[in-house]
């Protein structure tokens, strides 16, 4: 499986970045290795600035590949919401160098995923994400400039996605930092789907 990621996604986020707002998204990948599949996060050895981004994650019930926006929709299954942690010190470097991102994005342990629900077409998903207990952030998919339907079809064109893949759509405003001792807990429609502690 791999996981298949999206920025510059929501308009707020693309302003606190700096980021020009040309409406273009990005795509990235991060490995089956930067799966947290436990409820602890380790706090990669190489940073010193680990930052949030809550994101609704979803996946697809077939292979999909070079699919119209019109079947994409009809194969999206599960919704869930994650964490794609950032290593925001690593990432600036990267960038100042024209480098690709995946040392400050796609480590060990850098994706966490929630409780998957069953996808309803025909909603728009509100989500948020805890900080020690105080809401730090808050989304809805009704903000996304790429939805869902087509996020999937334009990452299909490049990358055959497969039922265990994980999308991820875009974060929206107020990222953020952790620490060691951090409790971080993703809810989706208020209800709560994960919980993790930074160690």
């Amino acid at each position: 499986m791999k996981f298949i990621c999206i920025g510059k996604n929501y308009s707020e986020h693309v302003k606190e970045m700096g980021w020009k707002d040309d409406h273009e998204i990005v795509l990235f990948m991060k490995p089956e290795t930067a799966w947290c599949k436990t409820c602890e996060v380790p706090y990669p050895a190489f940073s010193s600035h680990l930052q949030y981004e809550s994101e609704i994650v979803i996946q697809v019930n077939k292979v999909l590949q070079n699919v119209s926006k019109e079947d994409a929709l009809k194969h999206i299954e599960k919704i869930s919401v994650g964490i794609d942690f950032t290593a925001r010190d690593i990432q600036i470097e990267l960038k100042k160098k024209g480098m690709p991102w995946e040392k400050s994005k796609s480590f060990d342990g850098s994706a966490v995923v929630g409780v998957w629900k069953a996808f309803d077409k025909t909603k728009e998903y509100e989500f948020h994400l805890e900080l020690n207990d105080k809401e730090v952030q808050r989304g809805n998919s009704r903000e996304m400039i790429v939805p869902f339907a087509e996020l999937v079809a334009v990452a299909s064109q490049y990358f055959t996605i497969y039922p265990e893949d994980m999308i991820f759509t875009g974060t929206p405003q107020n990222v953020g930092d952790v620490k060691k001792g951090d409790v971080l807990k993703g809810y989706l429609e208020n209800e709560n789907v994960f919980e993790v502690k930074i160690i």
